[in-house]
């Protein structure tokens, strides 16, 4: 017998927002959410586009590789190229889970572009593993969900000051 290990946590709060996956016209949806746990805070905000309207409406020029990607726009002068670093790859993945699920619930194989226009961290809290991952899979579900969404946005404008990141970024990571 083989053990799975598991990638994706979380992957039951997507469903809250089954019905409202299914009737998506596949505009482009706009979110952004924290997750917090003991010892982790990771925040995102971002724009996710069905891969087709992206090529189409956003960038002309975009390679059509038929596969989800995730796009980091986020200023380096903004949030630590250390952190990136740890967890862009955790990021894909739940990117793909994300991407699958929605595929899944359309009945159709759907790619997307994740473009992540802001993240925010912690000092101390944003080196766990499945930090980043869990805060792009509550973004999503934000975009589905206009209270939540109320909240992330409440949540940026409050701890995410340009003065609160600039100080951030001068403390040693």
């Amino acid at each position: 017998m083989e053990t799975i290990r598991n990638q994706i946590y979380d992957s039951r709060r997507l469903f809250e927002i089954n019905s409202e996956i299914v009737d998506w016209d596949l505009e482009p949806r706009h979110g952004m959410q924290k997750w917090r746990g003991h010892d982790k805070y990771g925040f995102i905000e971002l724009t996710i586009y069905e891969l087709q309207y992206y090529k189409q409406h956003i960038n002309c020029e975009f390679s059509l590789n038929c596969t989800s990607n995730v796009d980091w726009k986020v200023d380096e002068d903004l949030f630590p190229k250390e952190l990136y670093n740890i967890h862009i790859e955790e990021i894909k993945i739940y990117a793909d889970f994300i991407s699958n699920y929605i595929s899944a619930l359309r009945g159709k194989s759907l790619d997307f572009v994740f473009e992540i226009t802001f993240a925010g961290f912690h000092i101390l809290d944003s080196y766990r593993k499945h930090t980043y991952g869990r805060a792009l899979m509550e973004a999503v579900i934000s975009c589905f969900h206009e209270n939540y969404y109320n909240l992330g946005k409440e949540h940026k404008e409050k701890y995410h000051t340009l003065e609160e990141i600039k100080y951030r970024m001068k403390r040693d990571l």
